[in-house]
């Protein structure tokens, strides 16, 4: 059933993050954060991972200095 809910919930054309409620921070790493959270309209709960974009393009760029000095 559960893999059920979360196909559908992909479906969904017009879900966001506001249609969540976060109840409380699970994890937090290098690149993000995951959290338990709970869909507003059904009451189900679900982990949610947000990444946190501006590492991701300082890291990118790193990567294309480094990749430019070491060619």
């Amino acid at each position: 059933k559960k893999a059920n809910n979360i196909d559908n919930l992909l479906r969904a054309k017009s879900i966001s993050i506001w249609d969540f409620e976060f109840l409380k921070l699970i994890s937090k790493g290098a690149y993000g954060r995951v959290w338990l959270v709970k869909r507003k309209a059904t009451g189900d709960v679900y982990a949610m991972k947000l990444i946190d974009s501006s590492d991701k393009v300082a890291i990118k760029r790193i990567i294309m200095i480094l990749n430019f000095f070491l060619v």
